[in-house]
């Protein structure tokens, strides 16, 4: 039995929890970036109730992809991984750039969706609308900054 001066205090490892994390949070963007693929293929570009349906999805799974990679993004800043700081603010950039492009589309199709409804159903097209104009705002906003600041904060970091 230990004396209290000698009983040593029990310490935790923050860059294994780092590392556990990063891999966590891989599983999670690969499961949302799955979800995207998916949701993509086939390509019916020209088919305006798919390409809506489509974008409304995709932007649905935003929030899993955006906690994988804030969590890949947080360990790897953590443990001062700059390689991997890299990789996840150009992720993040190429998502708000795809954020543009599928807003565009998706601007594109709402007036044939707002045509395709009547009564009650256009409610339910109003609000997915609504839904998917908010989530690219914001996701398009935060996935800018935040890769800006990361890219900022690599160039900071050491190489190796």
């Amino acid at each position: 039995m230990s004396t209290p001066s000698t009983a040593q205090p029990r310490l935790g490892d923050a860059h294994r929890a780092w590392r556990w994390m990063g891999w966590l949070s891989l599983a999670l963007a690969l499961a949302g970036i799955g979800d995207w693929i998916l949701a993509w293929f086939p390509l019916h570009f020209g088919s305006a109730e798919w390409e809506f349906g489509t974008v409304v999805s995709t932007f649905a799974g935003l929030p899993l992809i955006t906690v994988g990679l804030a969590g890949l993004l947080g360990s790897a800043a953590a443990r001062g991984v700059r390689w991997q700081v890299v990789f996840a603010g150009i992720a993040l950039l190429l998502l708000a750039l795809w954020i543009l492009a599928a807003s565009v589309i998706f601007l594109l199709d709402v007036p044939v969706a707002l045509g395709a409804v009547q009564g009650v159903a256009r409610i339910g097209i109003l609000k997915a609308i609504a839904k998917t104009g908010l989530m690219a705002a914001l996701f398009f906003t935060t996935y800018l900054a935040i890769g800006v600041a990361a890219l900022r904060f690599a160039s900071r970091l050491k190489r190796g």
